[in-house]
């Protein structure tokens, strides 16, 4: 093996391990994320795809450390969006058992 390559790969392995860390996530989950570079350079598999997914965890990790309110905005408003499905699942759901039971009574 090339040791361009290697060192390619390992590079690309700890730019996405210390992008995800920078996100977050805990080093369990980031160290699995690393891997994906890391697997895919060695078998050589891929490469542009691999540079692409590495370069903008990296770039979305710069952009939350230079803007973290805004960061804080969309995840607030995406655990609002969550909280709202799941909302309407729930009182759906109920509906339906209500409307179902109501169906047979008649």
């Amino acid at each position: 093996m090339n040791p361009f390559k290697v060192v390619r790969t390992l590079v690309l392995a700890l730019i996405m391990f210390f992008a995800l860390k920078l996100l977050g996530f805990s080093s369990a989950l980031a160290g699995l994320g690393a891997l994906i570079p890391l697997l895919f350079g060695c078998i050589d598999l891929m490469a542009a795809t691999v540079f692409s997914l590495t370069g903008c965890v990296f770039i979305f990790a710069v952009a939350v450390t230079l803007f973290p309110t805004q960061y804080m905005m969309l995840k607030k408003l995406v655990g609002v969006g969550i909280m709202q499905a799941s909302t309407r699942a729930q009182i759906s759901g109920s509906n339906a058992s209500t409307n179902g039971a109501g169906d047979d009574k008649k």
